[in-house]
């Protein structure tokens, strides 16, 4: 019992919030200077949807003491790993923190009762952030003129899909998440097996960023040669939407054995042709695909532009929303964005851009699916009445303390 009475005391401590706070600090400070080399992707993986993490410090160049100011010498100190929590861990902690110190600890009367509120308005801010980390999607949606969509692709992640080449209309995916194949060690393999396919998908080796050449004398692949191309591994770009992954596959029919390899890539033209168990399946590396609970079809795109420039002024998009058997139109601007059913459609970019408007225009919608979209306005008006409730309960004692008589004076000893 001592024990736990030691961990609750710490973990409801002021000492380990203010711990906690000084690193949620130096995580920020740290990711925003990482940011700028590894981009913002990378480094949110890194620093902030982490347990632990490896920071390298330095390398630092020292100027010895007593040399010349103008020319040195300079001692580099190299580069050295220092581990540190990750700020979902620091979070995580101070939910803790603030559940056990700032509301089951704290004394319950009418003059905290605005600390309370304040305190759980700030949990509320935490779990939106939570829901959104852990059930959120965001992608692209683009939409041409007259044209009804529903369907949404993610700025990041990649899937590989199989599907029956004949089927018609709304056809049935076999989907392998890039989670699944993404972080593939050399020389493993994942194998993807369905009863409804007549043969395995094997994923033998991948690539973050690449591009599929014809083999010759000015590339030198990364990989076995199939079909005369082969994968060239290329560094990966900053920006993680900016990568195009590709893999080598291994097709292994179930009755014959047979296996025939393969290579999948991003940004190939037409989807690979597999012919197995009397059907034609096609097999495609593609951004992973999600789909609104309406439709949106876009009826104008507008664009006004600066005087004189090229350059938007703003834009926006005539579309109606198909929801149902309801119509709706709306206008979707670059301020103005449309919620429906926990879905968000940003007005972010159009197109064609190449200065010829008498093209149909298309329009571009970032989707954001997160079901906690409205929770942090939300909290931060709880927080807003907690503080206010408090501080008026000071005030109110102070002045109270101020209108009291003063005490009578003593009568002076005989």
């Amino acid at each position: 019992m001592g024990l736990l009475k030691k961990l609750y005391a710490l973990l409801s401590s002021y000492g380990l919030a203010a711990l906690l706070l000084v690193f949620l600090l130096l995580l920020t400070w740290l990711g925003t200077l990482e940011q700028v080399e590894f981009g913002l992707y990378e480094t949110q993986k890194k620093y902030f949807e982490s347990l632990f993490l490896i920071h390298e410090a330095g390398p630092f160049a020292v100027r010895l003491p007593f040399s010349d100011p103008a020319k040195g010498p300079l001692m580099t100190i190299p580069a050295f790993p220092v581990p540190l929590p990750g700020v979902y861990l620091l979070l995580s902690l101070l939910v803790v923190n603030l559940v056990l110190g700032g509301m089951v600890r704290l004394r319950k009367d009418r003059s905290r009762a605005g600390i309370l509120i304040t305190h759980f308005g700030i949990l509320f801010m935490l779990a939106a952030g939570f829901v959104e980390f852990r059930w959120s999607h965001e992608g692209v949606l683009q939409v041409f003129p007259q044209e009804r969509s529903r369907d949404y692709y993610s700025y990041h992640e990649w899937d590989i899909t199989v599907r029956d080449a004949d089927a018609t209309g709304r056809v049935r995916e076999h989907v392998i998440p890039s989670e699944e194949w993404r972080e593939l060690a050399p020389g493993a393999t994942h194998r993807f097996t369905h009863d409804a396919l007549p043969f395995d998908v094997l994923v033998t080796k991948t690539f973050r960023n690449c591009r599929v050449v014809p083999q010759g004398p000015m590339f030198k692949g990364d990989g076995a040669v199939i079909d005369g191309y082969v994968v060239l591994d290329s560094k990966p770009e900053m920006e993680q939407e900016f990568n195009v992954p590709g893999a080598y596959l291994t097709i292994a029919e179930k009755t014959t054995g047979r296996q025939t390899d393969a290579i999948v890539w991003g940004r190939q033209m037409q989807p690979l042709t597999v012919d197995a168990g009397g059907k034609r399946w096609l097999i495609d590396l593609g951004k992973r695909r999600h789909e609104l609970p309406f439709d949106i079809q876009l009826d104008k795109f507008i664009v006004e532009f600066h005087p004189g420039t090229s350059m938007a002024r703003t834009y926006w998009s005539n579309i109606t929303k198909f929801d149902g058997g309801q119509q709706t139109a709306m206008k979707i601007t670059m301020n103005e964005p449309l919620r429906h059913q926990g879905y968000t459609l940003f007005q972010t970019n159009w197109g064609p851009q190449d200065g010829n408007l008498d093209q149909p225009l298309y329009s571009v919608f970032t989707v954001v699916e997160n079901p906690s979209d409205q929770w942090p306005k939300w909290s931060c008006y709880v927080i807003a009445v907690g503080l206010l409730l408090h501080f008026s309960l000071r005030l109110k004692k102070y002045v109270a303390s101020t209108r009291r008589p003063a005490p009578a004076p003593a009568a002076p000893k005989s």
